[in-house]
């Protein structure tokens, strides 16, 4: 229910109104925090509590849930932000942010996509630009990565170079080409 897209490090409500079934992938890998727990046991302990949920289409089309990572409903969340990510360690478990000098947590139940890809945070590189969606610990106060989106990096002009070949010119206003 109330199910939700992050895009460019804000939440936006989908089309989808009411209950939405997403299958699970044969291989879904499901968190609670950082611990990782069979279906039985998240269905047992976790229904109708909140989470991040990781999906990607199949050939067919279909979508299917390769990640869901509960919240821990008594955590805060922070609001979204974009941020360049530095103090990265692998196996560290945490990096800082750059602009908010913020150190932030992150665990095997964080959903990490680099470049269109999901990964672990411990693929993250000092100077990632970053999409974030983090969680304030309750008991702790700590600042728990959820969420870490970072996109490919644009080339610096903008500019796409393309090679075709010309059919046609109309002087002073554009061209044609044929094939590229």
């Amino acid at each position: 229910m109330g199910l939700q897209v992050f895009n460019k490090g804000e939440w936006e409500r989908t089309e989808q109104k009411a209950v939405t079934a997403i299958p699970l992938a044969e291989n879904i890998k499901i968190y609670s925090g950082g611990t990782l727990l069979d279906i039985d046991t998240a269905n047992r302990l976790l229904y109708a509590n909140e989470a991040y949920i990781a999906v990607e289409k199949t050939y067919g089309g279909e979508e299917q849930a390769l990640v869901l990572s509960f919240r821990n409903s008594l955590d805060t969340p922070v609001p979204t932000s974009s941020d360049t990510i530095t103090g990265t360690a692998p196996g560290s478990g945490r990096f800082t942010l750059v602009r908010e000098n913020k150190r932030v947590n992150y665990s095997d139940g964080s959903i990490v996509v680099k470049y269109g890809r999901l990964t672990t945070g411990n693929s993250l590189n000092d100077n990632d630009k970053a999409y974030l969606a983090l969680d304030r610990d309750y008991s702790t106060g700590d600042y728990f990565a959820s969420v870490v989106k970072v996109d490919e990096p644009q080339a610096a002009s903008g500019l796409v170079i393309y090679r075709g070949r010309i059919k046609e010119i109309n002087e002073g206003k554009n061209f044609t080409v044929e094939s590229f």
